[in-house]
């Protein structure tokens, strides 16, 4: 789910049952108060753990990978823009990530591109963390060109924090592990960050940032063991 700026709506699309045997391939659009449905166009292959953003540099929702609990992890790259999803040329977006889910992806306004970090594949179990960009519908690995990185890249938080002027990144696991970690993107590279104080380890999260108020709130979600249920703000 993200804000549609172009079309000015919410846009969510997608998801699981409750016993994670059918993904959804719905699109639906959330304005004034109420959800509709969008039956005017033929939608992306269903999934759930996918990453979506708006582009604001490209002018639309660009939409990548996911589980499809029938064909596996994806790697396809979607646009939605005026009420249609369209799938871009594999040329226009080639070469892409491998197949993942369960990362996250931004935008970065003060990189002015589309930023997406870490998931995982279903086939080969977990990647080494890696970073990719997406501007006008080129995506690049500059994974190789980083000092650092996070070292959890599943179920993190990921929020384009405009107030401070660079991406936030907190929490995430893998392998079971959650940890606690607080990053920062700008100027094509991570930094890890010392907050004075932090949330406990956590991942699978509720991230964004709140323009009233200036800041980065959060909501907990799985700390490895239980869910928490703590309200944060950065």
């Amino acid at each position: 789910m993200t804000y549609d700026q172009a079309d000015g709506y919410v846009l969510l699309f997608g998801g699981v049952n409750n016993v994670g045997t059918v993904t959804f391939d719905d699109t639906w659009t959330f304005l004034g108060g109420v959800w509709t449905p969008n039956l005017n166009s033929t939608p992306p292959p269903g999934r759930s753990n996918a990453y979506m953003t708006f582009d604001s540099l490209d002018g639309y929702v660009l939409l990548f990978g996911g589980n499809n609990v029938t064909s596996g992890v994806l790697q396809d790259t979607w646009a939605y823009l005026g009420g249609v999803w369209w799938d871009p040329l594999p040329a226009y977006t080639s070469p892409a990530p491998d197949i993942r889910a369960g990362g996250a992806m931004v935008y970065d306004s003060g990189d002015g591109y589309v930023l997406l970090f870490g998931g995982a594949t279903n086939q080969v179990g977990y990647y080494p963390p890696s970073t990719w960009t997406y501007a006008s519908g080129v995506w690049t690995n500059i994974t190789s060109t980083l000092s650092t990185a996070p070292t959890y890249w599943l179920g993190m938080g990921m929020v384009d924090d405009a107030f401070d002027g660079y991406v936030l990144l907190y929490g995430g696991e893998i392998g079971g592990g959650v940890d606690n970690q607080t990053w920062s993107f700008a100027n094509g590279a991570w930094t890890l960050l010392s907050p004075a104080a932090a949330p406990a380890n956590d991942s699978y999260l509720g991230m964004a940032f709140d323009p009233v108020d200036n800041e980065v709130v959060l909501f907990d979600g799985w700390a490895g063991f239980s869910f928490v249920s703590g309200t944060w703000t950065y």
